[in-house]
């Protein structure tokens, strides 16, 4: 009886395979042909069928060994080469796919836009990629910080949004109820200390600012703008505070502003909807000192009665 079966120029024992069918583990022994032999799972199945049924024998036929004649007869199986139709596919799937990639940074992300979308994409990795051992570090400084100091901080040094009060003060003045807690957001309004904000010289143009948000928006908003036929304007923007980044690229201008959406016809819409807002951060980094890109807004700044002369 033979002892080995010869696959794509590969021995194989088939009592290796007789072991695996004994112990009822046939899709090991499949995979053990495909692994060992380099071929395909259907041909390998069709192997182990016919150790099974005993017919593995039939594919003898000829002397591996013809020249010693005492040699071991051993079964040939002729595996016909994998089609090459597979890898033509797979080409052309590779083709399609970096066609799709190019014109999708062509035309929606913008090539000169890539640095800053790496940035993100840098720091969104890095803000997942601390340990345990950084959680608990972290987590004893917090514990031994003073608990007043930090609502201390948190209420001499609040971010909050601009509020149009305009409406609710015509109707405290005729006397009318106004709504729970508008009051409070009056006040806190008023309490807000704006005298250390200056008015940038170096701000984006409504242009730019729409391109800006747009580029970090992408279909949202352009969808949004589209429906309402509207535009992008900027309001009185103030210079902030350079923000550290943690891939080298340092901020080189950083504004506060107000933004809203006009449409022709029906003038200020506010944000019309979210993802949209009103207010942001406008900066400009170091590898890319012509281009504004969006941030969320780090300072207070007041209401922009100039932009929104006509409420939303």
């Amino acid at each position: 009886m033979n002892n080995k079966i010869l696959v794509n120029k590969v021995e194989i024992e088939k009592d290796v395979i007789r072991q695996f069918i004994i112990q009822n583990r046939k899709v090991e022994a499949v995979k053990y042909i495909c692994e060992k032999a380099n071929i395909g799972l259907a041909s390998s199945k069709t192997i182990v069928d016919l150790i099974i049924d005993g017919k593995i024998d039939a594919y003898d036929g000829q002397d591996l060994n013809p020249e010693k004649e005492n040699s071991t007869r051993k079964s040939t199986i002729i595996i016909e080469p994998k089609s090459r139709n597979k890898l033509k596919i797979r080409l052309a799937i590779l083709a399609f796919v970096v066609l799709g990639a190019f014109l999708f940074l062509k035309n929606v992300v913008g090539f000169v836009h890539i640095p800053y979308h790496l940035t993100t994409l840098k720091q969104t990795i890095g803000s997942f990629s601390f340990s345990n051992d950084d959680d608990e570090v972290v987590e004893d400084i917090v514990q031994d910080v003073d608990s007043d100091m930090i609502v201390e901080v948190a209420e001499t040094n609040p971010v909050q949004s601009p509020i149009d009060l305009r409406i609710w003060e015509h109707q405290i003045k005729k006397g009318d109820e106004v709504p729970e807690g508008v009051l409070e957001d009056r006040e806190s309004y008023k309490n807000r200390d704006f005298s250390k904000l200056i008015k940038a010289s170096d701000f984006p143009t409504d242009k730019e600012a729409q391109q800006a948000i747009v580029q970090f928006y992408k279909a949202d908003v352009v969808k949004l703008l589209q429906e309402y036929q509207a535009h992008i304007e900027i309001g009185v923007a103030y210079d902030a505070p350079l923000r550290a980044t943690q891939d080298g690229d340092p901020e080189i201008a950083r504004v506060t502003a107000m933004v809203s959406a006009f449409n022709a016809k029906r003038g200020n819409m506010g944000n019309i909807q979210r993802p949209l807002d009103v207010i942001y951060d406008f900066v400009k980094y170091e590898s890319d000192p012509f281009t504004w890109y969006l941030a969320d807004f780090s300072q207070s700044i007041p209401y922009d009665l100039k932009l929104n002369k006509d409420p939303w």
